[in-house]
């Protein structure tokens, strides 16, 4: 379990830094939004973590919403 949470943390700071550099790319009201959802969204999952024991939960809701996040960076990429 604190493997995954070792996981998580650097995959989401990775995604904060992806973020960061979009930000000079496309300076619009969208991507401020989308960077503010990932700020919130991020850390809440992390807090979310610490509340599971259960391993196979806490992998299955990652890959849930990595896949949601998938789907939403194509959403925001096709506009």
């Amino acid at each position: 379990s604190y493997v995954s949470l070792f996981l998580h943390v650097f995959f989401s700071t990775t995604y904060y830094h992806e973020i960061q550099r979009l930000k000079f790319f496309f300076i619009s009201r969208q991507t401020r939004m989308f960077h503010y959802f990932f700020m919130f969204f991020f850390p809440l999952r992390i807090i979310m973590k610490f509340n599971d024991s259960n391993f196979f939960s806490t992998h299955m809701y990652i890959s849930v919403t990595s896949s949601y996040l998938f789907f939403f960076f194509l959403s925001f990429f096709i506009q």
